[in-house]
């Protein structure tokens, strides 16, 4: 399980270090896409597995599946962690999550977010007050 947030720096050539508190987790190799709300989700090997074959058990005769299983998936990229704990961002996952120099990661319980450290903190203030509605309407 994945919590905490980290700050790292990602450098000129789009390399950023994961977290020591996430590598064994991810090991050698992980997923970064596209995620929502402009971050980029980073999955280990097997939450990945079980995810796209959610995604391949989708009705294709719906138009909505499609469509979602096309741009989710064509923005999935199988990324290395080299032996300093580093991944290379492909640039259309950087462009998509406006990354700069400072990001943050974010544990997100079965997967990893990462996040431009200024939309991060933007979208902790527009959300601050959603924060005890969105509680209260959540269902385990």
């Amino acid at each position: 399980m994945f919590m905490g947030n980290y700050n790292y720096n990602l450098d000129d050539k789009g390399r950023i270090s994961i977290p020591t508190a996430f590598r064994d987790e991810f090991r050698d190799k992980l997923v970064c896409v596209q995620g929502f709300e402009d971050c980029i989700y980073l999955f280990t090997l097997d939450e990945w597995q079980k995810l796209a074959e959610k995604i391949g058990s989708l009705a294709i005769t719906k138009s909505v599946n499609r469509k979602f299983a096309r741009l989710f998936m064509s923005n999935a990229f199988s990324v290395n962690v080299d032996s300093k704990g580093r991944i290379n961002l492909e640039s259309v996952l950087i462009e998509h999550a406006h990354l700069e120099k400072e990001c943050v990661f974010l544990g997100a319980s079965n997967h990893v977010e990462l996040w431009d450290k200024e939309t991060w903190k933007q979208y902790k203030i527009d959300s601050k007050d959603d924060y005890s509605f969105m509680a209260e309407e959540v269902e385990f």
